[in-house]
């Protein structure tokens, strides 16, 4: 199997569900997902690529305090719908991050400020209250105009 085909083989399932065979026929179970946060990111801050070397991403929304948008993306202002959750993926424009920690602020800071840090180090136990962790996986390349969408059960 090729690189290329491993990775529609998962967007597959991440997006379509699981596949099941019954009397020879493939079966797609469809797995509903909700948005539960998505907005544009609207400035990057100088040191941001330094903090994504430490494998950490800081945003906040518009209203960021001046002496943090430096080591920020600044983004639109949005509603969380939903808590974010263990197991909802996060997209870096479309690509897709799996949640394997949220910390216990992290979901009040996002509806009060728009804040939270994504850590991209696969960590099953939160390491501060405001972090997100997502996959270990190879980092996002964010620029202006950009989506960041949170989407889960």
């Amino acid at each position: 199997m090729t690189f290329y085909n491993k990775i529609n083989k998962r967007r597959f399932s991440d997006y379509f569900g699981e596949q099941l065979m019954y009397k020879g026929i493939f079966i797609i179970l469809r797995r509903f997902f909700m948005v539960k946060y998505e907005v544009m990111v609207k400035r990057i801050g100088e040191l941001v690529a330094e903090y994504l070397k430490q494998k950490v991403l800081i945003i906040f929304d518009e209203d960021c305090p001046m002496e943090l948008k430096e080591i920020s993306i600044t983004h639109t202002k949005a509603e969380l719908q939903k808590d974010v959750a263990v197991g909802d993926t996060v997209y870096f424009k479309d690509v897709p991050y799996k949640v394997t920690a949220v910390g216990e602020q992290a979901n009040g800071n996002i509806r009060k400020i728009g804040h939270c840090v994504f850590k991209f180090d696969g960590s099953s136990n939160p390491e501060l209250p405001g972090y997100i962790h997502v996959e270990d996986k190879f980092l996002p390349n964010l620029f202006l105009g950009d989506k960041i969408r949170i989407e889960g059960e």
